[in-house]
Order: C-alpha cells, then sequence, then structure tokens
C-alpha cells in the first residue's frame, strides 16, 4: 500500500487499492456533471406538464440509488472511511436540485424553444453518457446479458409509470 492524494482534502490516506479509488472517483465525477442535466429535465418536464416532471423526478429518483451504490462500492472497496464516502455520494447528489434551480431561473419566461432545447439537453447528456461509457464499460467486463436486461427492465418501467401518471 502508498499513501495517494485525494482530491478533496489534500491530506495522505493509505488506500487498500488505487484502482478502485480511482475509479470511485472518476464516477463520481462523472455522476455530479451528469445530475445537471437531470435536474434541467425536471424542471424542463414540470414546466411542460407537472404529471410529467413528477414522472420524470420518481424516474430519476430511482435511477439514482444504483448511481449512489456505484459510487459507495467502489471508494469502500479502496479503503476510504464510510464518512468521506458519505460525504463524497451526498455532494454529487446534491448537485441535481442545482440544476433544477438554473432550470427555473431559465423558466422564468418559459418558451417553447427554451423548453425543447432543455429537454433535449439533459435526454443527449444521458444518452451519450449511458451509450459511450456505461455500456461499453459493462459489456467489457462481461456483462452483456446484465445491460440488456437493465435496459428492457427500464424501458418496461417506464412505460408502466407513464401509463400510472395518465401520460
Amino acid at each position: 500500500m502508498r499513501g495517494y492524494r485525494t482530491i478533496f482534502s489534500f491530506k495522505e490516506y493509505e488506500l487498500a487499492d488505487e484502482q478502485h479509488y480511482r475509479t470511485g472517483i472518476l464516477v463520481a465525477i462523472g455522476i455530479t456533471l451528469h445530475n445537471v442535466p437531470e435536474g434541467l429535465a425536471i424542471v424542463a418536464g414540470y414546466a411542460y406538464l407537472p404529471k410529467l416532471g413528477y414522472l420524470v423526478a420518481l424516474a430519476i429518483t430511482l435511477h439514482n440509488i444504483p448511481e449512489g451504490i456505484a459510487t459507495a462500492a467502489s471508494l469502500c472497496a479502496a479503503g476510504m472511511s464510510s464518512r468521506k464516502v458519505f460525504m463524497i455520494t451526498l455532494l454529487s447528489g446534491l448537485v441535481e436540485p442545482l440544476g433544477a434551480v438554473v432550470g427555473s431561473f431559465m423558466l422564468m419566461s418559459p418558451s417553447p424553444f427554451v423548453l425543447a432545447l432543455m429537454l433535449s439537453i439533459a435526454g443527449g447528456v444521458m444518452t451519450y453518457v449511458t451509450a459511450d461509457e456505461l455500456i461499453p464499460i459493462a459489456h467489457a467486463h462481461g456483462h452483456d446479458h446484465e445491460v440488456a436486461i437493465g435496459l428492457i427492465v427500464g424501458f418496461a418501467l417506464i412505460l408502466t409509470l407513464t401509463s400510472a401518471f395518465g401520460l
């Protein structure tokens, strides 16, 4: 084991596994960046139709659970303290309400163009991250079938929720 300088506190920590640490930090940064457009998507959905906003918020809430687990699992495997893992996952999640606040200001004078722009940016960023990063990584680790099953279950769940919300 050797010390590894963290980007959050700049103190030396002895970590059990540097690779898990790097992966955990990269996942946390990626999730933080993609939480901003998720906040925009919730606000834009609500501005278009309140039922849609609630549906988007529920879907994103459900999908944030495995995101937090993915971040925490790598950092815990690296030997990071539970308190520090909690703080990193909490901070990466708190960016989403910040995205919602930014989106609210953008919609102060809502126009169809701004609304369509916000929804397309949020959808495009999330689609890109999933298609270009998450799916290839899962396939590289031999999880081909799990990816396919996850996508099917996700689509079925969102169709069910859409129907339940009457959209």
